[in-house]
């Protein structure tokens, strides 16, 4: 798999059609779709936006060595998850967010007590 590929691979793991990933990137899509057919291969430039804007390791873009997402810890998904949700328009994750923003600490424990008999019944249901 040529750099390409992998750019493409990534594009469609993520859920971008190549406008989308190029407009993450500041690009045109027609620029995308030359790389991922191998007419044009992207600037060192380009490389690192990718993998900065995308969370991808920079060894994998090139080589396609290694993993190709840079591990994440659970601070960092939060935090993602949160920033693409102020940034996109107002929909159910938003309202999600917003109702568990204000719950109070017993909430928190009821709810924490219902999603655990709730597991408890799948594992029953399901062993």
């Amino acid at each position: 798999m040529d750099v390409g590929e992998r750019i493409k691979h990534l594009r469609k793991e993520k859920g971008f059609t190549q406008q989308a990933f190029a407009d993450k990137l500041g690009l045109k899509r027609q620029t995308i779709a030359a790389y991922e057919i191998g007419t044009i291969s992207p600037s060192d430039r380009t490389i690192l936006d990718i993998c900065r804007e995308f969370n991808v390791l920079e060894e994998w873009l090139r080589t396609g060595e290694g993993d190709m997402l840079i591990p994440r810890s659970r601070t960092d998904d939060i935090s993602a998850f949160v920033g693409d949700i102020l940034r996109g328009e107002p929909d159910f994750r938003q309202k999600f967010i917003s109702v568990l923003a204000r719950m109070t600490t017993d909430e928190w424990k009821i709810l924490e007590k219902k999603i655990t008999e709730i597991s408890e019944e799948i594992k029953k249901a399901d062993p």
